[in-house]
């Protein structure tokens, strides 16, 4: 995941919205390289870090939450994107393997590509606009497991050329 990018890019915006905060949930391996990073551009007081949280919480923090980052490097479609769209909740994400697939302007927001300035823009731009939370929660729930399996049996049936 582009957990550093995004906190490089939330650096850069927070120069302009002071009032904002991040916050990482769960761990791996960057995680002391973050807290690290955070105390280096003296952003302690304004970025958190949860920790590893019971799935049945995320609906929660989810709901509470602006807007869900994921840049990343690469990925399938990730269920926190999907998670936080159920929750109402908009995204930014990277364009990289199916989240340009569940993601549009009535979502969320893609970033160009993984750099800090272009998930800072990206960031601002999400920050920027007045989403709705039910159209948000209603494309999500195109996205499940029996009109997938639908889906990819319709495509395993039809016929070669």
């Amino acid at each position: 995941k582009g957990v550093m990018e995004l906190l490089e890019a939330f650096a850069e915006v927070n120069i302009d919205q002071p009032n904002l905060r991040l916050i990482y949930v769960g761990s791996g391996v960057m995680l002391n390289a973050l807290k690290a990073r955070v105390k280096s551009l003296k952003l302690e007081n304004t970025v958190e870090f949860m920790g590893v949280k019971q799935h049945d919480e995320f609906p929660d923090i989810m709901s509470q939450a602006t807007l869900v980052a994921l840049p990343s490097y690469n990925e399938g479609v990730p269920n926190v994107l999907l998670e936080a769209m159920a929750c109402g909740v908009p995204v930014v994400a990277t364009p990289v393997g199916g989240i340009p697939e569940v993601v549009n302007q009535h979502t969320g927001v893609l970033s160009t590509d993984l750099s800090a300035q272009s998930v800072a823009v990206a960031l601002r731009h999400a920050l920027s606009n007045n989403w709705d939370k039910q159209a948000i929660r209603q494309h999500a729930e195109q996205f499940n497991w029996p009109r997938n399996i639908m889906q990819f049996n319709a495509l395993l049936n039809q016929e070669s050329i």
